[in-house]
């Protein structure tokens, strides 16, 4: 039963993505984050609230360095796609120092279901 909701968690998370990404004056880094964090409270068991807390602010961090990553990116996908690797790999280094092991390894599932369907969406970096 786990499955159906992390898919449909995910798909919240990627409605909310494209929709940041088509107009980020109206959901900007805070709700994004808030968003984000929903999303892995709702994915993975036995968050507490200080972990909740914790990673409010990882994804803050994130929403706001990858909205910058995209501005300054000026249409590169190339640069704006290697600005992302490296922004996912510091949140997740982030997350697995706050996260539990079952936790973290709850979490690199949804954050791979979260990977495919943006690859279905706009398909590999070019």
């Amino acid at each position: 039963m786990k499955i159906p909701k992390i898919i449909a968690t995910a798909s919240l998370a990627f409605v909310a993505l494209t929709v940041s990404a088509q107009d980020k004056a109206d959901l900007d880094f805070q709700k994004m984050a808030q968003i984000q964090t929903y999303q892995v409270k709702q994915s993975v068991n036995g968050i507490t609230p200080d972990q909740e807390k914790k990673i409010l602010t990882i994804e803050q961090s994130f929403t706001q360095a990858m909205q910058q990553a995209h501005a300054t990116s000026e249409g590169d996908r190339n640069a704006m796609h290697n600005q992302s690797v490296q922004l996912h790999n510091d949140r997740d280094m982030r997350m697995k120092s706050i996260l539990t092991a079952s936790q973290y390894a709850q979490y690199q599932k949804m954050e791979a279901a979260n990977r495919s369907l943006a690859m279905q969406k706009d398909g590999p970096v070019k």
